[in-house]
């Protein structure tokens, strides 16, 4: 759709990773809540445009016009304009982008020599079933700001760990501990956390779009499902401003759990006690809920495209 003229569109919930925007004329258009990872839109004219609660992780902006754009509650965190052209000191260049009021994060950290030599112990422990290697133990360990986007962190323990910022996209996370641990603005999207304990964690406007946290199904030693399910636990947890859109929370123990002012969208929410937990000012919509389950406090409806 490269150079359209689609000024005032309404695309709110459009679902179109890697779409290409560019040199189109998107002036007062509305994204509102739209998933446009790695989306392009080099060149195109996006002033006033709604970007509100909208997935831009990896879009590319090279020479766009941004003034009067909407990006509140965007995702646009670490690295998410690093497609944007570099000068010849290999910096990003944004002479040429309007990028007033927009907020770029510094890109995360690799993790160090001696955390990757715990992971690579971890992987030998979860590929022998316990027989080989160490089950990795980061209790306490400040990893903030780290990379580590695809490791299989199942059941590691991460108690009182600092995570804050870190990015565990598509991790391997089922049955982890994560109990007391700060994970304030990580980057969970598309990660197997089924089963995770998150007992008084910290998980503040984390992404969490596309996260499994459903229940584990426990299998036994000949790998059949024994028919028991080890439910994830949000027990007392601070999930204030968390994105959750198109997770799958089924069966999440919630008691205490607070999500004020978290987003709610397309989310799995069946086998959840809901009215234990605080969901004051929250925006649900397309919410999949267990008949009879309502919320502490009544949510807020859908914002409006401004």
């Amino acid at each position: 759709m490269s150079g359209l003229n689609l000024s005032g569109v309404n695309l709110q919930t459009l679902i179109a990773p890697g779409a290409d925007f560019s040199r189109c004329s998107l002036v007062d258009a509305n994204f509102t809540d739209a998933d446009l990872f790695t989306a392009n839109f080099d060149s195109s004219n996006c002033e006033n445009a709604n970007f509100l609660h909208a997935d831009i992780r990896g879009a590319s902006f090279n020479n766009a016009k941004l003034s009067g754009v909407n990006f509140e509650g965007a995702d646009m965190r670490p690295g998410r304009l690093a497609t944007m052209s570099k000068n010849s000191e290999g910096k990003t260049d944004l002479s040429q982008t309007d990028i007033r009021g927009v907020e770029i994060d510094e890109p995360r950290e690799e993790v160090a020599p001696t955390t990757r030599i715990i992971l690579k112990r971890h992987k030998m422990w979860l590929d022998s079933n316990g027989a080989e290697g160490t089950c990795a133990d980061f209790s306490g360990a400040d990893l903030s700001n780290l990379d580590f986007a695809g490791y299989d962190l199942s059941a590691a323990n991460f108690s009182g760990a600092n995570l804050a910022g870190a990015r565990l996209v598509r991790c391997k996370m089922s049955m982890a501990i994560m109990v007391g641990a700060d994970l304030s603005d990580t980057d969970l999207m598309a990660s197997d956390m089924r089963g995770i304990n998150l007992m008084k964690a910290v998980i503040r406007n984390a992404n969490m779009r596309w996260v499994n946290m459903s229940g584990l199904i426990l299998k036994d030693k000949e790998g059949n499902d024994t028919g028991k399910v080890w439910q994830s636990d949000l027990t007392n947890a601070d999930l204030t401003t968390v994105i959750l859109t198109n997770t799958n929370m089924r069966d999440a123990k919630f008691e205490g759990a607070d999500f004020t002012d978290g987003i709610f969208i397309n989310t799995d929410l069946i086998g959840c006690k809901i009215e234990l937990a605080t969901l004051d000012n929250a925006t649900m919509k397309s919410v999949k809920l267990k008949a009879g389950s309502k919320p502490k406090a009544k949510p807020a409806p859908m914002r409006a495209a401004g």
